[in-house]
């Protein structure tokens, strides 16, 4: 008879008495998980795909030569445009200062004091004579000036200037030749010693405008110097320019052929 107060589920059969080891496996199985990160993905959406290497065909090659030849001589004819830009403002500043001294010789030259009236008249000859003596140092002074365009004005007033110098002494010594005729010997007037210190004040006159002049020539032919020698470089970059331009157009119709 079947004792009910001890029914269980427990059945030895099912569950063995002994509790078995399952065999342990030496290898472990690896899992691959895939981690993307937000900004892996940003990365990874911005980097363009990658492109199958090109060719470059001949026709590229030559373009890209050309190309390069065209920017290094645009750079060359900016320097040498530069460089004559350069020379044509020394050119305006040495002409500016060409200009300053040669109206400050003026001004010194416009100081001196003109001869004053003197008394009496002088003949037609004696005038005559005077003035051709006149003109002989003038015309050698204008033979000695260089050719320089600037100081032609100046040195015409110059030479106007000593040859009325030259024909005023040549008064004063024809008068003070009648007036001594005239006077008793050894007895000097007033008037003609005041002549001849007005004949001294008169040569000084002349030696300091004489050393103007020549001051005026030297500085004159010194710039003329300066001036052919910048007109020289200018001429020698415009040339060079021009043949740069000349050999741009031919290889540019020959590239086009």
């Amino acid at each position: 008879m079947a004792d009910s107060f001890y029914n269980h589920n427990w059945n030895p059969a099912r569950y063995g008495s002994v509790p078995q080891i399952r065999p342990f496996s030496s290898k472990p199985k690896v899992v691959n998980v895939p981690v993307n990160f937000v900004s892996s993905d940003e990365a990874s959406l911005k980097m363009p795909s990658p492109s199958p290497p090109t060719t470059v065909s001949g026709a590229d090659r030559k373009a890209a030569a050309i190309a390069i030849q065209k920017a290094v001589r645009g750079f060359l004819v900016r320097m040498n445009v530069r460089a004559v830009r350069q020379i044509a403002m020394e050119v305006n500043e040495i002409e500016r200062k060409v200009r300053e001294e040669e109206v400050k010789i003026l001004g010194n030259s416009s100081t001196i004091d003109t001869p004053v009236d003197l008394k009496g008249s002088v003949g037609e000859s004696i005038e005559e004579s005077s003035i051709h003596q006149a003109m002989e140092p003038a015309m050698e002074l204008e033979m000695e000036i260089p050719a320089s365009e600037p100081a032609i004005g100046d040195l015409e007033v110059a030479m106007g200037m000593e040859m009325e110098n030259r024909a005023a002494v040549e008064s004063i010594n024809m008068e003070i030749g009648e007036e001594g005729t005239g006077s008793k010997a050894g007895e000097p007037s007033e008037e003609l010693r005041g002549l001849r210190v007005m004949m001294e004040r008169m040569a000084g006159e002349n030696e300091t405008l004489k050393m103007m002049v020549s001051r005026l020539c030297e500085t004159s032919a010194e710039q003329c110097r300066l001036m052919e020698g910048l007109a020289g470089r200018v001429s020698n970059l415009e040339h060079v320019v021009h043949r740069m331009d000349r050999r741009k157009k031919s290889k540019g119709a020959a590239a086009r052929r």
